[in-house]
């Protein structure tokens, strides 16, 4: 992957396209949203417990791992944007 989003390069997945929407769309809620891509920041997943035990029993089918105030929201997928209005209060 060439950037921390994902979307770039001659094949975008559009299921990336989606999930960068969605993160968009949180921010414009008003919410902080960071991503960490893998490849770029590794030890920020070695550093984080949920993630370094989740990467441990599952290995990469763990990814991706989405928190909500600092809680695992969910493993090995992004949720969609009705998930993450749901979690987080929001109305779409």
């Amino acid at each position: 992957m060439c950037c921390s989003s994902g979307v770039c390069g001659p094949g975008i997945e559009p299921m990336l396209l989606r999930v960068s929407a969605d993160l968009g769309w949180l921010g414009k809620q008003g919410l902080t949203v960071e991503r960490v891509n893998l490849g770029q920041e590794p030890m920020r997943f070695v550093e984080t417990p949920e993630v370094r035990e989740l990467l441990d029993r599952d290995g990469e089918d763990a990814l991706p791992v989405v928190f909500i105030r600092g809680e695992v929201f969910a493993a090995g997928r992004y949720p969609n944007r009705m998930e993450l209005a749901g979690a987080l209060g929001l109305s779409l």
